[in-house]
């Protein structure tokens, strides 16, 4: 299919063709949305038109597009328009080393950098579990900084017809040897040059047949030819089956050390090759410690960094001692990872409001958000003695941040900011929040001179004096951005680097931002992505997905000044997508692992036993709530948006409720309508929405309110039971009739009320009431409410009443308990007795419902989700990894 310049495919504006192959048309082209250009490889209609190898071209894409490297040309995605499918590529501008090699032989001080650097792709590459297969000099470019980038990493699989096994294509069905190859003489395109034995003979093939086409390129580079050539394609296959390369074209200046390399690589058994590309870089680099022999001119190459080039050629000169001598010990430390175990208790926790993890400076300590006794608190682990403290003060602390000289730790709790001595002791507080629930810190800053600052929905605040309120140092922008979220002061007083979240308030509307000192100007520094962290190593750490990347960062010019580099894989992240990961100025780093593997809904019986409710896995919140007639539930699901879904239990039929930022449902008596408080960006608290199942249009809301009120509810008279903050500072129970939207207090305290559930004949209501930070289940009347009764004696929150009223559950910690209703006129219980143990909920107010066979219905981790496993991996050293993987210069 032909595309002219000026064609409109999605989001992209075609520009002009840049090449053509097998594997499709390349075009540059235009990204309307990011304001960059990016390269379209426009698949064949042969492709394009066959559903299953678009399917499986789709499946293969996505594994691709994981491969973040910067070796390896990106893939950002696909793009269709009408019949046009298309891959959206990271566009590499420079020519492709077969334009070098077309011009003469590369002397070895400027075939070695580029060699090595093809080796870090295929090795990172292979350690992912992805093979090239196409590798041959067409796909490798070289940038005109020297960075080689290496294109279409996996297309022949994911764009090749599928043959038995999949793996076992012969080799007139890759898809860059085209017919025209076997009927024009003479005519050699594509892969049969630089395919394996086993390739070729239509055998299953693994690394090692990367390891080949890396060899042929080496030779190629080298020497000018290739390895293997013929006058047709037959004859090609036919010398890569029989012939051996002409070794003494390799010019004298080729090391032996070198020449052996070679002879690993194309071994035409794959028992006597090469095993690892990682061998080969691993020899390459253990070469750069021998003796460096004198400098040589440089080559007048414009399109290799002379200074790079000399470097490296002296480190392959020197591979020739690689057999004779030993390799001096390394002047660096040795990065090391170890396990730090937590206590079982608290586990560490995906805090409610913001990121739950952060180490000293020093490297002494690492500050945790953990649960215990099923409420939020700060700890502080020493390393040293692997010691444990709990810091008192604030009701369920968030973002811990230490001060520059390890002896302090601040972290926000409700709407206030807090600061605590190190190793732990009584927290005070450093100031107040304005605006209440938008003011709650999320993130915050030290900096060298003692200043405090936190991240909130109101912008960037400052504790100016220790008591006092919070100013607000820089405000969000209203109608263009959501909050700001963990800042840093950066050296030197230059300004401060946020993350910045638009009014979509989603992951992938938050950009890394600096705003220099003295201004207000929001730099963008890395769009779509958060949790920005400048390293003492002068690295720029973010986060996307569970995924870390780093580049270097010019700190006067306030830019990174290379593409990032994925540095850390399997993060456990917190709400807002913050990873669980610190790292101290000494160097090394600390995060708890963990994938964003989803979780699943489960039935547990009362001895614990679990087993699957049959829904598929999502990112369910811990609030699942199944209806009166136990035939749906409806759970809020998603990382960040919380869309809300009605799943029918018997037919896993999902209809949607609710499209963004809904959480605790409540069903109302018939099993028709759910309530749900959603957060509101007109107001500074939040609404209660109703919204009838089969209705059609938006759900109405029924009450604002900017005490945060949250449902809990639905009485049979009409009434929805929710919980608030009274203009008065108290917390406050109360009763919404619907009929007429007036509002009855039923109870009223100092601290937290919440957590209330009616009795299934709606005569008693069961709810928690916080008392010097100790939660516990009281029973009232209802709607009088004129009796309060206690119910747990040793900590509880979150009552469910049995189906059939005999019974009220709630949890203790990450205990079951079962309390029994006496007979009597009046209500009483027996003493709780626990049934399982062994659950973490989160800071979840509705974490499990009861069906009417006694079994509860939970959200379950998926297994791999470690995030709460109470392990943490700690990499001693750390920098020095960094540095290799993402050089400073």
């Amino acid at each position: 299919m032909s595309i002219t310049a000026g064609a409109q495919i999605g989001a992209f504006t075609v520009l002009h063709l840049i090449g053509q192959g097998g594997m499709g048309k390349v075009y540059r082209a235009r990204d309307g949305r990011l304001k960059r250009d990016v390269a379209l490889k426009v698949l064949p209609d042969e492709v394009a038109s066959h559903p299953d190898r678009v399917a499986r071209f789709q499946r293969e894409a996505e594994i691709l597009a994981a491969l973040t490297h910067q070796n390896i040309a990106g893939i950002y995605g696909i793009e269709e328009s009408g019949e046009v499918r298309a891959l959206v590529m990271e566009l590499v501008e420079g020519p492709t080393l077969a334009d070098h090699i077309a011009r003469e032989a590369m002397p070895v001080e400027d075939a070695l950098p580029i060699a090595q650097q093809i080796v870090e792709a295929l090795d990172y590459a292979h350690e992912h579990g992805v093979l090239h297969r196409d590798l041959k000099p067409a796909n490798v470019k070289v940038t005109p900084d020297g960075q080689v980038k290496v294109l279409d990493f996996g297309l022949a699989k994911a764009l090749g017809p599928q043959a038995p096994g999949d793996e076992a294509a012969s080799p007139d069905e890759s898809p860059t040897i085209t017919s025209p190859a076997f009927t024009q003489a003479g005519t050699i395109l594509g892969t049969a040059a630089y395919m394996a034995p086993e390739q070729v003979r239509g055998k299953a093939v693994d690394k090692r047949a990367d390891i080949w086409a890396f060899g042929c390129v080496l030779y190629e580079m080298l020497t000018g030819t290739r390895a293997f050539q013929g006058e047709t394609v037959s004859d090609t296959l036919a010398a890569v089956l029989k012939t051996d390369p002409d070794w003494a074209r390799l010019p004298n200046p080729v090391p032996d050390s070198m020449r052996h390399l070679l002879r690993r690589c194309l071994a035409r058994d794959p028992r006597q090759r090469l095993r690892d590309i990682a061998d080969a870089r691993l020899l390459l680099e253990t070469a750069d410690t021998g003796p460096v022999p004198a400098p040589t001119p440089p080559s007048d190459r414009r399109w290799l960094a002379v200074a790079v080039g000399g470097a490296l050629a002296a480190a392959i000169l020197a591979a020739g001692w690689y057999s004779t001598r030993e390799a001096p010990p390394p002047t660096s430390a040795a990065v090391r990872r170890v396990v730090v175990q937590l206590p079982a208790q608290p586990p560490i926790s995906t805090s409610p409001t913001g990121p739950a993890l952060a180490m000293a400076p020093d490297g002494s300590a690492i500050a945790f958000v953990g649960l215990n006794a099923g409420q939020y608190q700060l700890f502080l682990h020493r390393l040293a003695d692997a010691s444990t403290t709990i810091v008192r003060g604030g009701v369920g602390p968030v973002t811990p941040v230490f001060s520059p000289d390890s002896r302090w730790v601040a972290f926000g709790a409700g709407s206030a900011i807090w600061r605590a001595s190190v190793p732990g002791g009584q927290a005070e507080v450093l100031c107040t929040s304005p605006g209440g629930g938008a003011g709650q810190p999320r993130g915050g800053a030290w900096s060298e001179d003692g200043r405090v600052a936190f991240g909130t929905e109101l912008g960037l605040i400052n504790v100016d004096q220790p008591g006092g309120p919070c100013r607000v140092a820089l405000a969000v922008e209203a109608g263009r951005e959501k909050r700001f979220l963990w800042p840093q002061f950066l050296p030197g007083g230059r300004g401060v680097l946020l993350t910045v979240y638009g009014v979509a308030d989603d992951a992938d509307d938050a950009s890394i931002v600096v705003v220099p000192s003295g201004t207000t100007e929001r730099r963008v520094v890395v769009p779509g992505a958060r949790a920005g962290r400048l390293t003492a190593s002068g690295h720029l750490l973010f986060a996307r997905g569970h995924q870390v990347f780093a580049a270097p960062f010019d700190l006067d010019r306030l830019v990174m000044t290379a593409d990032p580099v994925v540095v850390v894989d399997g993060v456990a992240s917190g709400q807002f997508g913050h990873p669980l990961l610190g790292d101290s100025d000494s160097g090394d780093l600390v995060y708890a692992p963990g994938q964003d593997t989803g979780n699943r809904l489960v039935w547990v019986a009362r001895d614990g036993t679990r087993s699957p409710v049959g829904a598929p896995s999502r990112r369910y919140q811990p609030e699942p709530r199944l209806s009166p007639d136990g035939r749906k539930v409806a759970v809020p699901i998603g990382n960040l948006d919380h869309y809300l879904w009605s799943i029918s239990i018997d037919t896993g039929v999902e209809t949607l409720v609710r499209g963004a930022d809904a959480h605790g449902p409540v069903w109302s008596p018939d099993s028709r309508t759910i309530a749900f408080p959603i957060y509101g960006t007109e107001i500074s608290g939040i609404r209660i929405a109703v919204k009838a199942l089969e209705a059609a249009g938006e759900a109405e809301v029924v009450l604002e309110d900017t005490g945060g009120p949250f449902a809990f509810d639905w009485s049979p008279d009409g009434s929805i039971i929710f919980g608030r903050r009274s203009t008065s500072g108290d917390f406050e129970l109360a009763a919404l009739a619907l009929h007429d939207r007036t509002i009855r207090t039923l109870v009223s305290a100092p601290q937290a009320a919440f957590g209330a559930r009616l009795s299934p004949d709606g005569r008693w209501l069961a709810f928690v009431l916080t008392n010097a930070g100790r939660r516990e289940v009281y029973v009232t009347d209802f709607p009088a409410a004129k009796v309060r009764k206690p119910v747990s004696s040793d900590g509880g929150f979150a009552p469910v009443w049995a189906h059939d009223g005999r019974e009220l559950f709630y949890m203790s910690g990450t205990r079951m308990m079962a309390a029994a209703v006496k007979p009597g006129a009046s209500i009483d219980f027996e003493r709780p007795v626990p049934l399982f143990d062994g659950l973490d909920v989160g800071g979840s107010q509705t974490p499990f419902s009861v069906a009417a066979d006694g079994r509860f219905l939970m959200v379950e981790p998926a297994a791999g989700d470690t995030a709460r496993s109470g392990q943490l991996t700690l990499v001693l050293n750390w920098f020095e990894e960094l540095k290799r993987l993402v050089p400073t210069r």
